[in-house]
């Protein structure tokens, strides 16, 4: 029940689909285009009810994932209060150096 991208979700699994939110796994099934069949899961986006597709093979890369639970928020909190990052403090940083890393007639890093 991990939902890493290897088709791992179950009927009633409540998931989040980057481009439309939390939904609930309410269907897996299979559909044969030509010569090929392809597991999908069908989700019911809880905001809109909108149903949506998902093939097994696009799970990683649309970023279907779990839902994340309580005690792991706790853990991401202290994780990203206590982390160390090599991301520049100022956001102004990164942009000034943008004019010497992409000068007309040259883009490097």
């Amino acid at each position: 029940m991990s939902g890493n991208g290897n088709g791992d979700f179950r009927i009633g699994d409540k998931v989040v689909y980057t481009n439309h939110g939390v939904g609930i796994v309410e269907q897996i099934g299979s559909r044969t285009i030509g010569a090929t069949a392809e597991k999908y899961y069908l989700l019911n986006i809880k905001s809109s009810n909108l149903k949506v597709t998902i093939p097994f093979h696009s799970v990683g890369a649309v970023g279907l994932r779990r839902v994340v639970r309580n005690g792991e928020v706790q853990k991401i909190l202290d994780f990203l209060a206590d982390g160390e990052t090599e991301n520049a403090t100022d956001w102004k940083d990164p942009s000034r150096k943008t004019p010497t890393v992409c000068a007309p007639g040259r883009c490097s890093r």
